[in-house]
């Protein structure tokens, strides 16, 4: 009987801990990530104008494996706008072309369209999501983003919410049993 009793403690107490890991793999997924891996297109308004001055930033960064990676940043103004459009963090090689193709497209049009956050619209710094040249030709699009990020993000959300899930099916035997 003790033995018994001492065994339903272990597993409650090994539930309780998956839970606490599973809360925690959910709020990293949801607060870690950018919200640019769960935007949904029908949330972007479209802002276009004429290129005052676009600027690219090189930033050398150490990722979560200890490898230095270097990320780009891009900052766009429009004439007659006051604010500032950013695109950050644009990783690897890949990403760097697509920043010298983004550079000479507006080099050569100095009009450029970018989506941006519905809820950002009056904000002075501005993360954009999207870039076209004036011919609507899509520069940087919101399937670009890293793959990497995404299976992160997936992963912690699935693994959060099946822990979640384990310790809610448990409750329900261990009250269903008891």
């Amino acid at each position: 009987m003790g033995d018994d009793t001492y065994g339903k403690y272990l597993k409650q107490y090994h539930f309780k801990r998956i839970l606490m890991i599973s809360i925690i793999m959910l709020i990293g997924a949801i607060l870690y990530f950018p919200k640019q891996l769960i935007l949904f297109e029908s949330s972007l308004i479209k802002v276009n104008g004429e290129v005052d001055e676009i600027v690219k930033k090189e930033i050398n960064n150490i990722n979560s494996f200890g490898i230095n990676e270097r990320l780009y940043n891009l900052e766009l103004r429009y004439k007659n706008d006051p604010a500032i459009y950013y695109l950050k963090d644009i990783g690897n090689i890949n990403y760097y072309l697509k920043v010298e193709d983004i550079l000479r497209a507006i080099d050569k049009t100095r009009s450029v369209e970018v989506w941006i956050h519905k809820n950002d619209k009056n904000k002075k710094n501005i993360q954009f999501f999207q870039i076209a040249d004036d011919e609507g030709n899509i520069l940087f699009s919101l399937n670009d983003i890293d793959a990497h990020k995404k299976f992160k993000f997936y992963l912690l959300l699935g693994l959060g919410l099946l822990g979640t899930l384990s310790f809610v099916i448990n409750i329900y035997y261990h009250a269903k049993s008891s």
